[in-house]
C-alpha cells in the first residue's frame, strides 16, 4: 500500500510539472516590458489572466501569468505603457494575440487522466503479478522488475505480452 501511495505521489509530482508558471505583478509585468524582454503575451477572452512568454536569453521558454479584470482593460493599460515608452524612444519587440473560443478541448484532460490511471492500473497489475507468481530463473523476476520501473509505459505492455509466458505453471 506503501508503494501504491508513493507511486501515486510521484505521477501527480510528474503531471503537475508544467502546470507551476510563475504569478507576476502589474510592476514586474512593465520593467520586462520595458526591457525588451517579453517574447509573446497571449490573452484569452474568457480567462482572467495574461500568460507571457519571456525571451529564451535567461529563461527558455519561462511563461508568467499576469493577472487581469479583463481582456479590455488589460489592453487599455498596455496601450498607455507602450504611449509611455515610446515617448522615452523605447521599442521592445513582441507578440500579443488574443483569442477567444476554448484555449483547449474541454475533454482533453479527462482523456490525459484516463490514460494516466490506465499507466497505472497496468503498472500495479504486472507488479502484483510478478510478486505472486514463480518464474524458470530468480533472474528472469528481477529483469522485469527493472524493465518495468525504468520503461514505464512499454515495459508492463513488454510483460503482459512476452514475461506471463515465462511464468512456472502453478501447482
Amino acid at each position: 500500500m506503501k508503494r501504491l501511495i508513493i507511486y501515486l505521489i510521484i505521477s501527480l509530482g510528474l503531471i503537475s510539472c508544467g502546470l507551476n508558471d510563475k504569478k507576476i505583478t502589474q510592476v514586474e509585468f512593465e520593467r520586462l516590458f520595458a526591457h525588451d524582454s517579453i517574447q509573446s503575451v497571449n490573452l484569452h477572452n474568457n480567462d482572467k489572466v495574461a500568460r507571457i512568454r519571456i525571451k529564451p536569453f535567461g529563461e527558455k521558454n519561462k511563461t508568467y501569468i499576469l493577472p487581469i479584470e479583463s481582456v479590455g482593460s488589460f489592453q487599455i493599460s498596455f496601450d498607455k505603457l507602450r504611449d509611455k515608452l515610446d515617448a522615452q524612444h523605447i521599442h521592445p519587440s513582441y507578440n500579443v494575440s488574443i483569442s477567444s473560443g476554448p484555449e483547449w478541448p474541454m475533454y482533453i484532460p479527462f482523456i490525459y487522466l484516463i490514460l494516466c490511471l490506465g499507466q497505472l492500473m497496468l503498472f500495479l497489475f504486472t507488479i502484483i503479478d510478478i510478486l505472486k507468481n514463480r518464474f524458470e530463473t530468480a533472474t528472469d523476476k528481477l529483469i522485469w522488475f527493472f524493465v518495468i520501473f525504468l520503461v514505464p509505459i512499454i515495459g508492463p505492455i513488454l510483460y503482459v505480452t512476452i514475461g506471463r509466458k515465462q511464468k512456472l505453471p502453478k501447482e
